[in-house]
């Protein structure tokens, strides 16, 4: 289980600095800033499935049943890009009064579903 938090770690060190690049700093002040590492395990592991879903516009829901967070991730778009797997999602986030709603496309490089640049 110590794999976990270091792989949480890790997709941080390359998710927010793009976030923040490609104008998504908002994340830091939306829902996701209140979740505690049950929620994001529960968030990420719905987003794994949606990434690796064939059927589009099927939401997956989440919920962490010990907190006020849950979500729901909705596969819109499959495609590739320079020859690599790629998917638009909807995301919606929620913590009590907090809510975030965006599509974001993201990329499968080097085993890793990484946000797409332009």
């Amino acid at each position: 289980m110590a794999a976990r938090p270091m792989a949480f770690a890790a997709c941080l060190a390359i998710v927010v600095p793009l976030a923040h690049a490609s104008g998504l700093g908002f994340m830091g002040r939306g829902p996701m800033a209140k979740f505690s590492q049950e929620d994001h395990d529960l968030f990420r592991g719905a987003l794994g499935r949606a990434l690796s879903s064939d059927k589009l516009d099927q939401a997956i829901d989440w919920n962490n049943p010990k907190s006020p967070a849950k979500g729901t991730i909705t596969p819109q778009k499959a495609y590739e890009k320079d020859g690599v797997p790629c998917r638009t999602v909807r995301v919606i986030n929620e913590y009590r009064d907090l809510r975030s709603d965006g599509v974001y496309s993201l990329c499968r490089r080097d085993g890793r579903w990484k946000l797409a640049t332009s």
